[in-house]
């Protein structure tokens, strides 16, 4: 009985996956479909750098997309935009891979100086005395200065004086998600829900971020997509420095932040054009109005993970 690879062996004078006839000397590639001719088995390394090709840019490509990106603000989306795309990485992938990195990286090694926790505060004077030091609430954020309060189940704190219909319909739907958890079981479980749907919601402000741009630069007569593509690279760059201050020191952190906005003034003068001033003014609009959406999104995605 013939085995199947010396089977294919045999028959690799036809395409595999169209059956047209290669000739004698085949090349890599089936001019018809595309498939590649080899008829090894199919190894690890293979199925590794397929899974790397489709979900991260991890090509020569990647390296001259990252000069661009770092080193010549706006650069790469005007030569997308020219025309040049298959010497880059496209802008949706180099996106898509700064992203997971970032929250990759953030996710093992935690988020450094982007971390806003308290956790070294010390406590008063009177909170000593009593016994009671504060301890942060891990669903509102505030400090408690009952710590038996986080152990309470969630529905004894939930006070139906007010909107009684109401509330008393919040009440059975949370009743029906969380039981009889804590505060503190519902925190946690909360927090870890919106951490892993904060890079959804962030992506999803990309549009809103290319609406902005879209208004401001009306005058420009550029098609959205073209702001899109600009979003995709400055949020890409964006992700490449939270990660860089979350890693360095506290006093190197500092100054990236600096960095960060002039290089986003440099992008949109390059990118769109303009003298300095309305340039200057146009990013501070976008400075201005973009966090609240970013803050408004990750608000809605909190109460998602919350009541969702």
């Amino acid at each position: 009985m013939t085995h199947p690879v010396a089977a294919l062996a045999e028959s690799s004078a036809y395409c595999r996956n169209c059956s047209l006839f290669l000739g004698a000397a085949p090349g890599n590639y089936c001019s018809n479909c595309g498939q590649d001719t080899a008829t090894h088995p199919p190894s690890a390394w293979e199925f590794l750098h397929e899974f790397i090709g489709h979900y991260v840019a991890f090509e020569g490509k990647l390296a001259r997309s990252l000069a661009l990106l770092l080193c010549r603000p706006g650069a790469l989306t005007l030569r997308y935009l020219s025309g040049k795309k298959n010497s880059y990485v496209l802008p949706l992938r180099l996106y898509l891979t700064a992203s997971i990195v970032f929250f990759l990286v953030v996710k093992i090694f935690g988020a450094g100086n982007l971390s806003t926790s308290e956790a070294n505060v010390e406590p008063t004077q009177a909170d000593e005395l009593s016994g009671q030091a504060r301890t942060p609430s891990p669903i509102i954020g505030t400090r408690l200065s009952d710590e038996g309060l986080q152990q309470k189940p969630l529905l004894s704190l939930i006070d139906c004086t007010f909107a009684t219909e109401q509330c008393a319909k919040l009440k059975g739907y949370l009743k029906d998600r969380y039981q009889n958890m804590t505060v503190d079981q519902v925190g946690r479980q909360a927090r870890d829900r919106t951490m892993s749907l904060v890079p959804y919601a962030m992506f999803f402000c990309l549009p809103l971020f290319a609406l902005l741009t879209l208004i401001l630069y009306r005058r420009r007569k550029l098609y959205y997509g073209e702001h899109l593509v600009y979003a995709m690279h400055v949020h890409a760059f964006a992700y490449l420095l939270l990660l860089a201050i979350a890693l360095s020191p506290k006093a190197i952190s500092e100054w990236l932040y600096i960095v960060g906005a002039v290089y986003f003034w440099m992008a949109m003068r390059r990118v769109f054009g303009g003298r300095w001033l309305p340039t200057f003014l146009r990013f501070s609009i976008v400075g201005l109005l973009y966090p609240m959406m970013m803050i408004s999104m990750i608000g809605l995605t909190m109460l998602a993970a919350v009541f969702v």
